[in-house]
């Protein structure tokens, strides 16, 4: 898995959000959970690229360790960096794509 995160963000821009969120969460083998699922850049990209332009705080309002560190439900460490804050938004912008197409 030689591609960066922007090379697979470029990629991921030709598929649908429903399709590139099933893609790369499909757990192909450990390194792809290591190298696309579980880093935070990659869905950070996506989250501020096409089709949802999030606004997102930049530099210390964000807060590199905040994305995993504010979950009230999950105390385990290891589940808390499976899911970040930026896979969490995506997931949720795929959510609301798909009730807003069900609704038309």
């Amino acid at each position: 898995y030689s591609l960066g995160h922007d090379a697979m963000a470029n990629i991921a821009s030709f598929l649908h959000p429903q399709e590139t969120h099933s893609f790369l969460t499909t757990p192909f083998s450990k390194t792809w959970l290591q190298t696309y699922t579980a880093p935070q850049e990659l869905w950070k990209i996506l989250c501020t690229s096409k089709p949802f332009y999030a606004m997102l705080p930049s530099g210390r309002e964000s807060g590199d360790d905040g994305s995993t560190s504010s979950y009230p439900l999950c105390n385990d460490l290891q589940m808390r960096h499976l899911f970040g804050k930026y896979r969490l938004l995506y997931a949720s912008f795929v959510r609301c794509m798909k009730y807003l197409n069900r609704l038309q």
